[in-house]
């Protein structure tokens, strides 16, 4: 009988390691899986990140386009100029989709800012291309668009976007250079 008393112990303690070894692999695998999902949740996060500053970027590249399009119109290379406006204006649209889409609340009313003045610039450009073609420079010159205001409100989205993760642009930089500074 003294002879069981060792093997039955060596049982026990053998299926308390066991089962030792199951929760810690249990445990292990409870955080590999929460890991997991943590680093599929960043990855959406960043990637719809991404996708904003990108339609944030060609919104700005669009305005830019837009404003060599009023040039070139008033120096005459009219038809291709308006080929570029309307290409312009439909990379405007489908960079204010993925906004409309992707975007937070800021984002959305952001959105809804750059829509209404850009509907108000494209009627100023469409006056403005109006009266060149009718040769009348002084309507032309009453209806020429600005853009500034809407080329400010543009790129206040990818600053705001890059200082949200953790980068800086290079205007956010400087205005962090000179808060600071003060």
């Amino acid at each position: 009988m003294t002879g069981d008393r060792p093997r039955r112990r060596s049982k026990a303690t053998a299926r308390a390691v066991t089962a030792g070894l199951c929760a810690v692999l249990a445990a292990l695998a409870s955080v590999a899986i929460w890991g997991g999902l943590a680093a599929e949740r960043s990855t959406v996060r960043l990637e719809r990140s991404g996708d904003l500053v990108g339609a944030y970027l060609a919104l700005t590249r669009a305005v830019a386009v837009q404003d060599a399009a009023e040039e070139g119109f008033a120096q005459r290379t009219r038809r291709s100029s308006r080929a570029k406006f309307a290409a312009a204006e439909a990379d405007i649209a489908g960079a204010l989709k993925v906004l409309e889409r992707l975007g937070d609340p800021k984002d959305q009313a952001l959105r809804v800012r750059i829509e209404r003045l850009k509907r108000r610039y494209a009627a100023d450009f469409r006056r403005y291309f109006g009266a060149l073609d009718a040769g009348d420079a002084e309507r032309a010159e009453a209806a020429d668009p600005s853009s500034q205001a809407l080329q400010v409100l543009v790129r206040a989205g990818p600053a705001r976007r890059a200082t949200r993760c953790g980068r800086s642009t290079p205007s956010a930089a400087r205005r962090r250079g000179s808060s600071a500074s003060r």
